[in-house]
């Protein structure tokens, strides 16, 4: 399965982090799969679902981002290797998490992993003064193939003075069918209100699935440090590919891996965790 866009928006995010950051409750971590939840039945195989505990309890049901994949020998990756990520049972304490195939057949012996960031609802501002804000909405709105886009809005609170970096992953497990999030791009009007518009992705796979939990992470581009709860300084840098930035845009598996040109004058002093969702025109 290839999700095949002419133009498509990578928004990433690169986190030296590994604990809780101060001043808000922000936290980061990695998981590791092995198997394949299936996607045929509504009963659950609790051994192919992941559980990860926060270090801290949130205060309140927080957003949960993952992804993506790491897959290893990726140029050799096969449509069998098409996996997506889900999120069930968040909670204040953590939550579950899984790989599914489109095809919902169960599996086991893989090797990959993918970092998670967590971040309470609401808006509030990083150590550094840098913007953030967390949106959890649901929706039943599907778009499939090239000629059914059912498109879902949501809005932030914030006031970005431009168009924020999104994060964005299912957060429920309503249907067990295979489903994943994509975004129809953002845009920020002169009041500074950040319009997301949004929609459960069924690619060629499906054209219907019951409501389910959507979560977004907003942020503001740019690079800066916070300070987590052990007093360390971490860094970060946050920001998007834009079509045509480097003369391509980025496509679908098929076309080849893409490295992510980064012109900052800017180092991260670690191997620093990795996040990205797929924004699409």
């Amino acid at each position: 399965m290839i999700f095949a866009r002419s133009f498509i928006f990578i928004a990433l995010v690169f986190l030296s982090f590994g604990q809780m950051a101060q001043a808000q409750h922000l936290e980061t971590g990695q998981v590791f799969f092995e198997y394949i939840a299936g996607g045929q039945s509504s009963t659950i195989v609790e051994a192919n679902w992941r559980t990860v505990t926060f270090n801290q309890a949130f205060e309140g049901r927080p957003v949960v981002i993952a992804g993506p994949l790491s897959q290893p020998s990726f140029n050799e990756q096969e449509e069998s290797e098409s996996l997506s990520i889900r999120i069930r049972n968040v909670t204040t304490t953590g939550f579950k998490i899984a790989v599914q195939h489109p095809n919902g057949e169960s599996g086991s012996g893989l090797d990959l992993n993918a970092y998670w960031v967590a971040v309470p609802q609401g808006i509030f501002t990083l150590g550094d003064g840098s913007k953030i804000e967390g949106v959890l909405t649901s929706t039943d709105e599907v778009r499939w193939r090239e000629n059914q886009i059912n498109i879902d809005t949501v809005s932030a609170e914030h006031v970005f003075t431009e168009d924020p970096v999104v994060l964005h992953s299912m957060n429920s497990f309503n249907d067990y069918r295979w489903i994943t999030t994509m975004v129809l791009g953002s845009n920020t009007d002169s009041q500074g209100q950040t319009n997301i518009s949004f929609a459960l992705e069924g690619a060629e796979v499906t054209g219907e699935h019951n409501q389910e939990d959507v979560g977004f992470i907003l942020l503001e581009a740019g690079t800066g440090s916070v300070t987590d709860t052990s007093s360390r300084v971490l860094k970060y840098d946050i920001g998007t590919t834009l079509e045509g930035t480097d003369g391509r845009s980025i496509n679908g598996h098929d076309n080849g891996c893409y490295k992510i040109p980064d012109t900052r004058d800017f180092v991260l002093d670690r191997v620093p965790q990795v996040f990205a969702s797929k924004s699409t025109t």
